[in-house]
């Protein structure tokens, strides 16, 4: 499973979102304890969960999945409730959505899961059960995954085993919709301008090793304004670390 950087308050179920140039998100949605998907009132597309008919993600059917992928692009982010996986069942059930894609060891932040490459642990306790402490944190500024890679296109799957009632909050952005609401002017200068991201530069990964970051773009370009592939829905350009190339 690539389950990079955020995780949301879920116990036990499978979130799903589309992310990098495509994360066309509907508008925010915080993760509440009473509800996975709180949809703000003037945008019901906003995530899709599935309450029914999907009983076990172990054993999905070729309908299954392909509802899943039509719900993930329409609706953003979806949510899979009641779910008990292993880490080997969630690697398997990713398996079945598309090619996983698995970043170098060095990226997990000294915190890998053992015989698990493909899955990125975001916890604040290490892989051997002791508490990384206070201060410890990933991923926690506003990102969007994978904006370093040059895959346009991507999903993260993530599976939380346990959340302490004082938790934190995941929210996501509709970059779509952040689009709809802008202002001629505004539009104007992003459809003029072109972000780079590097990898180098990330908070979480600018300690990795050399020879790993390497494997990346050392720039990777996005342009204000970009159309999803999927739904072709035109969306603005929003992530952590945007450094403007012109415009």
């Amino acid at each position: 499973m690539w389950s990079r950087k955020s995780m949301i308050a879920i116990i036990p179920a499978l979130l799903i979102m589309s992310v990098v140039n495509s994360n066309c998100n509907e508008n925010i949605v915080p993760a509440k304890e009473e509800t996975y998907c709180k949809l703000i009132e003037n945008n019901a597309n906003m995530g899709y969960v599935i309450t029914s008919g999907l009983q076990d993600v172990t054993r999905l059917s070729t309908e299954d999945v392909n509802l899943i992928k039509s719900k993930l692009v329409k609706n953003g982010v979806v949510v899979i409730e009641n779910q008990n996986l292993t880490r080997k069942q969630q690697v398997d059930f990713t398996k079945k959505l598309g090619k996983i894609m698995v970043l170098p060891r060095s990226f997990a932040g000294n915190d890998p899961y053992p015989n698990f490459p493909a899955i990125q642990r975001a916890t604040n306790y290490w892989s051997n059960g002791t508490w990384k402490g206070k201060t410890n944190c990933f991923g926690c500024y506003w990102h969007k995954d994978g904006d370093f890679q040059q895959n346009g296109y991507m999903a993260s799957i993530m599976y939380a085993d346990e959340v302490a009632e004082n938790r934190s909050t995941t929210l996501f952005l509709d970059n779509c919709e952040v689009f709809e609401r802008l202002s001629k002017r505004i539009k104007h200068h992003l459809s003029e301008s072109v972000f780079t991201v590097s990898v180098w530069e990330i908070p979480d990964l600018i300690k990795s090793k050399e020879e790993d970051l390497a494997l990346f773009p050392r720039v990777k370009r996005h342009r204000g304004i970009h159309r999803h592939p999927e739904n072709g829905r035109t969306c603005a350009y929003m992530t952590h670390t945007l450094i403007t190339e012109q415009g």
